[in-house]
């Protein structure tokens, strides 16, 4: 069923009925073959068919050929381009070519003549090609089997197929055992599961799936090659390295995969995405210099742009493309492609959080799914309805750090925050604060100050200051451990217990805190300063101005702290020294210093 909105317009229509003369190709030559199709597939633009000369295999694979009839800029043309390719969805099909065209008149169906092109090759029983040519055909269609009747022929010596499809079986095995031979990790079998070229691994149910893809991926690999020579631009796929690949990695995790899926599992990408350019790269995963798409011009952009390329050079003319054009071709369908695979993605989410929301017995569902009904319920404001089994998961440590960091910055349900709280792991406050601005939007940075640091005296005191609607926030009071790493971690606690129980102090309240602490027994260095909140006022200045923020290098001896304060202006550097027995005194001393001469 076509999708009601992606329907055809006028001039679309128009023109796909004027298509009505397929049978006028005698001038071309005549091939056979037959198709090997989902068992509903109407669609049908590959076909092939196998011959042995002695040793040697003959290996004909027909494309149907849409390009000769629908013309270049033609409303057709422009349709093709801007649907870029055949969507299979739930609800129905969004064809990139009417089906009149797709599924009637270019399709290559049973007992009908259609145009096709044909890539010829001719290859030794080690797998090596040893010759190809590309060439216009007039195809005869001599059966079209679903996968099913393929492998019931295979075992029907009486059926006029079976030879063809017995060495179309043959050769596959071939054609496969090379291409692993050479090192490809993709287009191959593993287990009981087929790794296509771009990495999607689905169980196999039939052998006549994997054999149409190998044919398909040697006339890819060889119209790929025979343009490249050509030293021609193209839509070549490619599919390149990250980094440094390593192929054991790799085969573990497909391994990984293969151990997890059954025959109703979605596909699952163990590989990097493969991309279109106008320029040959390789395609690492099939173990190929060359690759293309040329097999499916009826449902992709990319094979229909190739068509019109391999016909102009067979025709001794120009590529009807620039390379700026074919450039905007595959960045258009890689775009494409991507917001593809991100709908599918966000659809079978939505799917998924429907059914979660339904659900009214928690206890069974797995960590991961009820940590995404803590999100969802956070975000429809129903975490009240889950509530129970929260408190249950919290007391029992089966929560993760993300759902501790929702409930605690998320909800208003202070008595939960509470308890979330008291069910924190000591060791887990700086890991799980640290992480808070990757995931929560109001959480911009964390700051951790060593007050004092001082190992000889086993001396450590510091804070933790978190900047939140970007506010820093802090507490009033500084903490002190027995050594570096438990000062962090009780710095990490108390400012989270401040959060909690709503005591925290913006960072111009904490500066007034310490001024006023000190007003009793001013500093030697602070008697009066001129500026108010010095440090918060160079820091807004900075800000304010597109510099960098400040820079302080503290260090104390003998009880007294030394603080460089260096600011990096458009005209010049600036750096003052204050002192003082407090770090924050000595801060402030040096900001007003420079506050002073820019004034």
């Amino acid at each position: 069923m076509v999708i009601n909105n992606q329907k055809f317009t006028k001039s679309e229509l128009e023109q796909t009925q004027s298509i009505i003369n397929l049978s006028d190709f005698g001038e071309r030559p005549l091939v056979k073959g037959f198709t090997i199709d989902g068992i509903n597939s109407l669609d049908l633009d590959d076909a092939i068919w196998i011959e042995n000369h002695g040793d040697i295999g003959r290996i004909q694979v027909h494309i149907a050929d849409p390009t000769e009839v629908i013309e270049i800029d033609s409303p057709l043309d422009k349709a093709v381009r801007k649907r870029i390719s055949t969507l299979y969805l739930a609800k129905g099909i969004i064809p990139m070519l009417p089906l009149a065209l797709s599924e009637e008149k270019l399709s290559l169906l049973e007992g009908e003549h259609k145009p096709t092109l044909t890539v010829e090759i001719e290859i030794k029983n080690t797998g090596e090609i040893i010759n190809y040519r590309l060439y216009e055909s007039y195809f005869i269609s001599l059966g079209k089997l679903s996968y099913q009747e393929a492998e019931k022929i295979s075992n029907s010596p009486e059926h006029n197929l079976f030879l063809p499809l017995q060495l179309a079986q043959i050769w596959a095995k071939i054609l496969n055992y090379k291409r692993v031979k050479n090192g490809a990790f993709a287009g191959i079998i593993k287990g009981n599961f087929y790794i296509n070229e771009d990495g999607n691994l689905s169980p196999i149910s039939c052998n006549s799936e994997v054999l149409i893809s190998e044919y398909m991926i040697l006339a890819n690999t060889v119209v790929a090659q025979w343009l490249a020579e050509k030293s021609l631009n193209s839509l070549y796929r490619n599919h390149l390295p990250q980094g440094e690949e390593n192929q054991d990695l790799i085969w573990q995790s497909i391994e990984s995969e293969a151990e997890n899926q059954d025959s109703n599992s979605q596909y699952t990408h163990c590989l990097a995405k493969a991309i279109y350019s106008p320029v040959c790269q390789g395609h690492l995963a099939l173990a190929t210099p060359y690759y293309l798409h040329f097999t499916s011009p009826l449902r992709r952009l990319a094979d229909f742009i190739v068509h019109r390329i391999v016909k102009a050079e067979l025709a001794g003319n120009s590529s009807p493309y620039s390379l700026e054009e074919m450039t905007i071709f595959a960045n258009s369908i890689n775009q494409f492609h991507l917001d593809h695979k991100q709908k599918q993605v966000n659809y079978l989410k939505e799917k998924r959080d429907k059914q979660l929301l339904k659900i009214t017995n928690y206890s069974n569902l797995e960590t991961k799914d009820f940590s995404r009904l803590i999100e969802l319920s956070i975000r429809n404001n129903s975490l009240s309805e889950i509530k129970n089994e929260l408190q249950i998961r919290l007391k029992s440590g089966q929560l993760t750090n993300t759902d501790l960091s929702l409930i605690l910055f998320n909800t208003e349900d202070r008595q939960l925050k509470q308890l979330t709280f008291k069910s924190i792991n000591h060791k887990t406050f700086v890991n799980l604060l640290n992480n808070c601005p990757k995931i929560l939007n109001q959480i911009q940075d964390l700051r951790y100050e060593e007050i004092i640091y001082n190992p000889e005296q086993l001396l450590f005191i510091s804070r933790l200051i978190v900047t939140i609607n970007n506010q820093d926030l802090t507490t009033a009071k500084t903490v002190k451990g027995k050594n570096k790493k438990d000062a962090k971690t009780k710095a990490y606690k108390l400012w989270l217990q401040a959060y909690v129980n709503q005591e925290l102090v913006s960072y111009e309240q904490l500066e007034r805190l310490e001024m006023e602490s000190e007003s009793t027994n001013p500093e030697p260095e602070m008697i009066n300063f001129k500026h108010k909140l010095p440090l918060s006022t160079l820091n807004n200045l900075c800000q304010q101005k597109s510099w960098e923020n400040p820079n302080f290098i503290c260090e104390q001896q003998e009880g007294i702290f030394t603080c460089t304060a260096t600011v990096n202006t458009e005209e010049q550097t600036i750096m003052k020294v204050g002192k003082a027995t407090k770090k924050r005194t000595a801060q402030n001393i040096a900001a007003d210093k420079i506050l002073l001469e820019l004034n």
